[in-house]
């Protein structure tokens, strides 16, 4: 008596393509994942070393003129499109 253990396992095409496709995706997924991992080690190391630092008062002063001058401006442009917009209607 004799046994033949020569049967051969047949994989569906599809599933050789879904297998290989979810190997890559694994991969890829990996990738992003140590990226983006990282990118905010990264950004909390200078957030850290940004917090340590200390700005110079006069920096900061002209800083902030500079910002309210923005804002002004901003003001001034957003009161001429409202004069603009009620005088078009």
């Amino acid at each position: 008596m004799t046994i033949d253990k020569r049967d051969k396992i047949e994989v569906p095409q599809w599933m050789l393509s879904l297998l290989v496709s979810a190997i890559g995706a694994v991969f890829v997924f990996w990738g992003l994942w140590a990226t983006v991992r990282e990118k905010v080690a990264t950004t909390e190391r200078n957030v850290e070393m940004l917090r340590t630092e200390k700005v110079d008062r006069n920096e900061f002063i002209l800083f902030k003129e500079q910002l309210n001058k923005i804002e002004h401006g901003i003001e001034s442009v957003n009161t001429k499109l409202d004069t603009h917009i009620k005088e078009t209607n």
